[in-house]
């Protein structure tokens, strides 16, 4: 088994630039990750990065806290005509914790 190609390559922060996304997307091609996780932005630049190998691409909706308002839909509209496979949707926190 080849647990490389369970890891996703995440680089989420704010100071990411795309000197560093197109870093880790060689990375990520190098070692054969399963994806990279970028921010929305970054989507277009990871397709080019990643184009002819089997790591696919990742983003996220309401990161890093999930503390959004119905603007997220319009966000997330956005992000799936871009066509990433995979994308991540933070749960909000106070809602969690209301049920508890």
């Amino acid at each position: 088994m080849n647990l490389n190609e369970y890891i996703d390559h995440t680089i989420l922060s704010a100071d990411a630039t795309s000197i560093k996304v197109s870093e880790l997307c060689d990375q990520a091609k190098k070692y054969h990750f399963y994806c990279v996780c970028v921010n929305p932005c970054y989507i277009s630049l990871a397709k080019q990065s990643l184009e002819g190998s089997n790591v696919k691409i990742a983003t996220v909706v309401g990161f890093p806290l999930g503390m959004t308002t119905s603007k997220s839909t319009f966000r997330a509209q956005a992000i799936l005509l871009s066509q990433p496979p995979e994308w991540h949707v933070p749960p909000c926190p106070a809602n969690f914790l209301s049920y508890l």
